[in-house]
């Protein structure tokens, strides 16, 4: 998985989706270069933070094709992210 978000811009009415995308790249880019178990739950947890705010946007429109994209974007990423921090706790116990 790539950090980088599509090249063009959702149509976000709220501009939310613009002004995430950089954090979610950043937080993937993170994880994808972190060796350590420790370190990639730390940059999962933020790439879930991060999605986390789209996934929470009170503008959602669920018969809008922009927001069905960005949440399931979002919802994606955080798959990404919680499988990390799953398989990275196992030796945790």
């Amino acid at each position: 998985m790539t950090g980088h978000m599509p090249q063009e811009s959702i149509n976000c009415p709220t501009g939310l989706f613009d002004r995430q995308k950089a954090e979610i790249a950043e937080a993937t880019d993170a994880l994808n270069k972190a060796s350590a178990g420790s370190a990639k739950r730390i940059h999962a947890q933020k790439l879930l933070d991060a999605t986390d705010v789209l996934l929470a946007c009170p503008d959602h429109d669920p018969d809008s094709p922009e927001c069905q994209i960005c949440w399931e974007l979002a919802e994606l990423r955080q798959k990404v992210a919680n499988l990390v921090i799953t398989m990275t706790g196992l030796g945790d116990d």
